[in-house]
């Protein structure tokens, strides 16, 4: 049972990657709230509105790849017009791993490899910010989170583009949120841990079953790899639920949470407290 009701009743709300994973979650349980979400992502986001729909919540869809500035921009003044020039809540959530196996080597992911993950990790970020900054600032009030991961504390030369970007990702944050802070705007930080998505249990986790047959060699899908790591790994002994990422970026965006700015949240079970 829940024991806390947020409203955002009156609240536009942005997020990026919204059309599954962390972000589809977290627009809906925003919806759910009363606000009005505009999802931006590359990919079709019919799965995202059609729950919407099912409860009567208010989302709309815009499609834009957050590595093209044109298309983020293009995007964001489209939101602007159908959203009253109102933007109060700013999730920055799309990302992607790493599409090259590097087999536990940092020499053999190549520049373009390596410029995909600047590029829509950490780029894509400040492209998305700073197509809403004007907005916020001329307003005086906003909320921005941006999702990093707790690879960026778990260095692994499996993973070496998705570390670092994220590490790159979560300097920009903190950047700006001193920059943001004079004009009441709250920045901070999602480090989500093991989190269960379909994208991840389809990509990395069945990587990471391929490569380790040791330890997964017993894991059937990629679900089933996600918990073995979570029971293995965190504290709590448990992975985590898109709604457990949604829920902690809903409190940093309420009024509750008005005087906490410039922080990073991992929500990942203890994971990085094991470590």
């Amino acid at each position: 049972m829940r024991n806390i009701k947020f409203d955002f009743q009156g609240y536009n709300v942005v997020v990026t990657g919204g059309a599954s994973g962390i972000g589809q979650s977290t627009a809906l349980e925003f919806a759910k709230s009363g606000a009005s979400v505009a999802v931006i992502d590359r990919d079709p986001a019919d799965e995202t509105l059609a729950a919407a729909e099912s409860f009567g919540g208010k989302v709309k869809a815009y499609r834009a790849d957050i590595s093209d500035g044109e298309q983020v921009n293009a995007a964001a003044q489209a939101i602007l017009k159908d959203f009253g020039n109102k933007a109060d809540i700013l999730f920055c959530n799309a990302g992607v791993g790493q599409a090259v196996d590097t087999r536990g080597s940092c020499e053999k992911a190549p520049d373009e490899e390596w410029m995909r993950g600047y590029s829509i990790n950490t780029v894509g970020a400040i492209r998305t910010t700073r197509a809403f900054i004007p907005v916020l600032k001329e307003r005086k009030f906003g909320k921005i989170v941006i999702t990093a991961s707790i690879a960026a504390y778990l260095p692994d030369p499996i993973k070496p583009v998705y570390c670092v970007t994220k590490l790159a990702t979560i300097e920009y944050a903190l950047c700006l949120a001193k920059e943001m802070g004079p004009y009441n705007v709250n920045v901070n930080v999602l480090n989500p841990g093991l989190v269960y998505t379909a994208i991840y249990s389809k990509g990395t986790a069945m990587a990471l079953k391929d490569l380790y047959p040791d330890q997964f060699g017993d894991c059937v899908t990629g679900e089933d790899v996600v918990n073995k790591m979570g029971a293995s790994y965190s504290v709590m002994q448990r992975a985590q639920k898109v709604e457990d990422c949604a829920y902690t970026v809903q409190f940093l965006c309420s009024e509750e949470s008005k005087e906490i700015t410039g922080q990073i949240f991992n929500v990942d079970s203890g994971v990085v407290v094991n470590v």
